[in-house]
């Protein structure tokens, strides 16, 4: 697909998610650059595909910027954009911040399951067993129903910090 042949945002985000789902984030990135250069004004799936493709392609800096973005594009973040902003927290093992959008997220009132989920397996990739049991439990306070990969990322942060009993 030629550059030139796209015109809009609209089209920069339907092909940044085809090859997102191909695997090939080299060229996703790429069509998030058109969307700066362009000077187009990417809307809330063009910029959570960017924050994933960056996440994918273990651009963890470039994820996070692309996060900074979408205050600066006055978009409000969705659960989608937290969860993609968890995963890279994830991904670069940087819990605290993950922490941190997991609370404005509860701060704007758009929590949700997957993205909890999102937060427990980064306290458990960085060893964090107390918090990630926290956050499952916290699951339950907040009238989420906890599913399989919740408990998963749970009992595995527990394994990690050799917490068996846990």
């Amino acid at each position: 697909l030629p550059i030139s042949s796209i015109g809009s945002c609209i089209s920069c985000t339907s092909n940044s998610e085809h090859w997102q789902k191909n695997r090939a984030w080299q060229l996703a990135l790429h069509l998030a650059s058109v969307v700066r250069v362009r000077k187009l004004e990417p809307n809330i799936i063009t910029s959570n595909s960017l924050i994933m493709a960056s996440t994918r392609a273990q651009r963890w800096r470039q994820a996070l910027e692309s996060w900074d973005g979408l205050s600066e594009n006055r978009l409000e973040p969705t659960s989608m954009s937290y969860t993609a902003a968890m995963n890279t927290c994830e991904a670069a093992g940087k819990w605290l911040q993950a922490l941190e959008f997991l609370q404005d997220m509860q701060w704007r009132n758009v929590t949700h399951v997957v993205t909890h989920t999102a937060a427990i397996s980064a306290c458990g990739k960085c060893g964090d067993w107390q918090g990630a049991l926290f956050l499952l439990y916290d699951m339950e306070s907040l009238r989420m129903h906890p599913t399989l990969v919740s408990i998963n990322a749970a009992m595995d942060a527990c394994a990690i910090g050799n917490q068996w009993l846990a």
